[in-house]
């Protein structure tokens, strides 16, 4: 997502401008470059054509990278004829948060429907088939954790 926005006519140049977007990573290393990359550029530019510039960057969540053990678990709770690998995605997700708390995983359950709204969207409604699905798989996955807790226990 990108905004652009200056001036109030198309003759007229106008006195600033100014510019917004999210960047999005799948590394923390890269999304550290991106920031120092964008503000050299910017002030490169402005240098170069005799203008000025200001240089705002709030760091939002971090990416979602998800935990390979505890993905393990949840795969290994899921139904198998219902897993589907993707592609990792660009998605901006407060999840990310939790991750630097603990270890976890971020997952779908199929909760869209073909041609239904995406999900934030307004007018998303949840397809409820998804529900039992999303139950099963994280009753699975709690019982797998038990297990484990309280084997180590037993030692």
């Amino acid at each position: 997502m990108t905004r652009i926005s200056g001036g109030t006519a198309d003759n007229i140049v106008p006195e600033a401008v100014e510019i917004g977007g999210t960047v999005r990573t799948y590394r923390q290393e890269v999304r550290e470059a991106t920031r120092t990359g964008i503000e050299r550029v910017l002030a490169g530019t402005t240098a170069a054509h005799g203008a000025t510039s200001t240089f705002e960057y709030t760091m939002g969540y971090d990416p979602v990278v998800n935990d390979p053990d505890v993905a393990a678990v949840v795969r290994g709770a899921a139904d198998p004829d219902r897993l589907v690998d993707f592609e990792p995605l660009m998605a901006g997700e407060d999840f990310s948060a939790y991750l630097r708390a603990a270890p976890g995983c971020f997952f779908f359950v199929g909760a869209g429907h073909e041609g239904a709204y995406p999900h934030h969207h307004p007018r998303f409604v949840i397809d409820e088939a998804a529900l039992p699905v999303l139950i099963e798989t994280m009753t699975g996955a709690a019982m797998s954790f038990l297990t484990v807790a309280d084997n180590s226990t037993h030692d």
